[in-house]
């Protein structure tokens, strides 16, 4: 395993798609030897050993473009106070990259495959404040071309790639957006109101706008995706066999959601006396409210979102 660090560079389609090439010259190299080895090949196993690489030697030598030699992701990138994660890319789309260095983005890591390269690992991590390179070579088969040095990955970077330049541009803060959740107690557009009418806050609901053509799962993901808080409001709604009352499910689990997209700190949940809450539930800041009079909860909840608000979330909720 190799690492090495250079300046921060922007993770323009440039910068990657020239370390795409050192690894499919590479990888060209490597079987083109392969294809060789096979026409020499004197016993079976030898054989079957470097079986399939005339098929690849011919579309290698055929072919302008060998981008698709090399797989490509992109593991991690944090923009704007949050975390959101990309699945496979093609790294001779540009419109993938390019998009990255602008100036909101904190960091970019991208995962490099390329077992016909020799390289069984290859991650770079571009930062406005440093390009960090850890290169693992895996298994190394002395019959076939030496695998790359990082260095060569380094003068790729240095050829193609553009300074980061500091100190990044400011984030417009995101607006503080409250999403509420609820079951069929209508007691819930009590505490709305108020919030919205009496603490300026702005508060969304599933009922606020029509919602055609989406699933109920997806309208209740895209609040909570675009929210800086989450409330949720459990009252009597389910009476089990042994007399005690539970909030209803749905509520639960988007109790579940907004701790997962925006973190515990930022998930209020509302409570009226005599509903019993699961165990797993006991680290989450509540509000507790009498009999059918959630008003006596809106100073307390009104007071919780104002410290949110207040309160800087960080980089990764």
């Amino acid at each position: 395993m190799e690492s090495s660090q250079l300046t921060g560079l922007r993770p323009t389609a440039a910068a990657i798609q020239a370390v795409v090439d050192v690894l499919a010259q590479h990888a060209g190299a490597r079987i083109k030897r392969a294809s060789t080895l096979l026409s020499q090949a004197s016993t079976e196993a030898d054989r079957l050993w470097w079986s399939g690489y005339d098929d690849k030697w011919t579309r290698f030598a055929s072919s302008t473009d060998h981008s698709y030699l090399v797989d490509t992701g992109l593991a991690s990138i944090t923009r704007s106070g949050r975390t959101r994660t990309s699945g496979s890319t093609e790294p001779h789309k540009s419109h993938n990259y390019d998009v990255l260095a602008e100036a909101d983005v904190e960091a970019v890591t991208v995962d490099f495959s390329a077992w016909d390269s020799g390289v069984q690992l290859l991650k770079v991590e571009f930062t406005p404040w440093a390009t960090s390179i850890t290169l693992d070579p895996g298994f190394r088969d002395e019959r076939l071309p030496d695998t790359l040095s990082i260095v060569e990955i380094e003068d790729a970077l240095e050829r193609s790639a553009t300074p980061w330049q500091q100190p990044l541009q400011p984030i417009e803060p995101l607006p503080f957006r409250v999403f509420l959740g609820h079951g069929g107690d209508t007691q819930w557009k009590d505490l709305r109101d108020s919030l919205q009418d009496h603490h300026g806050f702005d508060v969304e609901a599933f009922e606020r706008s029509p919602r055609i053509g989406q699933t109920i799962s997806e309208v209740v993901r895209g609040m909570i995706a675009s929210a800086s808080a989450g409330v949720l409001v459990l009252t009597r709604s389910d009476q089990m066999a042994d007399g005690t009352w539970h909030g209803r499910q749905n509520v639960v689990h988007e109790l579940g959601l907004v701790q997962g997209a925006l973190g515990w700190s930022r998930a209020l949940i509302v409570v009226e006396d005599g509903v019993v809450l699961p165990s797993n539930l006991d680290g989450t800041q509540q509000v507790r409210f009498g009999l059918g009079h959630i008003r006596e909860a809106e100073g307390a909840v009104a007071a919780a979102l104002r410290l949110m608000r207040d309160s800087p979330q960080g980089i990764c909720p």
